[in-house]
């Protein structure tokens, strides 16, 4: 660790609030994305989950380890709760549709219409299995296939050699299959794109 990102830990933990604005500046758009991945829900909702992670940030700052990971990769980890905490409470209540923004686009065809709704249904899916994998699995999952980060790049941002990451992406895969296979039976490799 240098000494530029000590003084600024430092800086954060002692609740210097100019060091959270750049704090909040430099990681709210990446948090705010997966959220919105993960959840699929709207803007005021994402909005509420973002808040969530920084007010959380900000009470365990001092008890974050720089040794286990980076920054991201920790805010991503509480994002991951926080998300996984609201579809949990989103299955507890019966609603017909989440969102209307899925059904945006008119349906010109019964079969564009059937299409939309597989759709709209693998996205469920692909959520509701990555809320239940470890938050480390999901992260990395998200990482690479929705924000289309390279295993270079994956490595940086996890603090680990490229081997590491391509051996953690085939456990992180083979457990969401599992997972999915135990809820929904037979994966379909349809699927596997997230």
């Amino acid at each position: 660790m240098n000494s530029d990102s000590s003084h600024f830990h430092h800086r954060l933990t002692d609740g210097d609030d100019d060091a959270w604005t750049e704090f909040f500046d430099q990681h709210a758009a990446r948090i705010w994305r997966y959220a919105a991945r993960f959840t699929g829900a709207d803007d005021a909702t994402v909005a509420d989950i973002v808040q969530e992670v920084f007010s959380a940030a900000c009470r365990s700052i001092q008890s974050f380890d720089r040794s286990r990971g980076t920054t991201i990769c920790w805010l991503l980890g509480i994002t991951h709760r926080q998300a996984a905490r609201l579809r949990r409470q989103q299955l507890r209540i019966p609603v017909a549709v989440t969102s209307l923004e899925a059904f945006n686009e008119p349906a010109t065809t019964e079969v564009a219409a059937e299409q939309q709704f597989a759709r709209q249904e693998l996205h469920e899916t692909v959520r509701s299995v990555l809320a239940d994998l470890p938050h480390e699995m999901a992260v990395l999952l998200v990482d690479r296939y929705l924000e289309h980060l390279t295993t270079p790049e994956l490595a940086r941002q996890h603090n680990v050699t490229e081997q590491a990451v391509r051996s953690r992406l085939v456990r992180a895969r083979d457990r969401f299959r599992e997972l999915y296979e135990q809820r929904f039976g037979a994966y379909d490799d349809q699927s596997s794109s997230l």
